[in-house]
C-alpha cells in the first residue's frame, strides 16, 4: 500500500519544501518524529484490535463447531442408555415376584 497515495514525487517534494519553509530544518525534524511516534502508536493499536477481533471470531467459531459434536454425542449416549436398559430387562432372570415361563411341551 502506498503511504502517500496519489501523491507524485514532484508534489511530494514541493510539500517537503513548503514544509521546510514554513517551520524550519529543526521544526520539522521534531514535527517528522512526533508524527512518525503517532503513526507507529495509531499502527499498534489498530493490530491490536484486529487480532482481538480474529481472536473473538475464532474462538465463538471454533465453540460452534464443538457444540454441535458434543450435542450429537450426548443423543448417542442417551440411545445407547436406552438400548442398554430394553437389553437389561429382556433378558433379566424373573424374580421370586413373577412367575416362570411354563416349559415347553413336544407332543400331545
Amino acid at each position: 500500500m502506498d503511504l502517500f497515495g496519489n501523491v507524485g514525487t514532484g508534489e511530494l517534494l514541493v510539500l517537503i519544501l513548503l514544509a521546510l519553509l514554513l517551520f524550519g530544518p529543526e521544526d520539522l525534524v521534531k514535527i517528522v518524529r512526533t508524527f512518525r511516534k503517532y503513526t507507529e502508536q495509531a499502527r499498534r493499536a489498530w493490530n491490536r484490535l484486529t487480532a482481538e477481533l480474529e481472536y473473538d471470531v475464532l474462538s465463538d467459531e471454533l465453540q460452534e463447531m464443538f457444540q454441535e459434536p458434543h450435542a450429537s454425542a450426548m443423543d448417542a449416549q442417551q440411545e445407547l442408555q436406552t438400548i442398554a436398559d430394553l437389553v437389561v430387562e429382556e433378558t433379566a432372570v424373573p424374580g421370586p415376584e413373577t412367575e416362570p415361563d411354563p416349559p415347553l411341551s413336544y407332543g400331545p
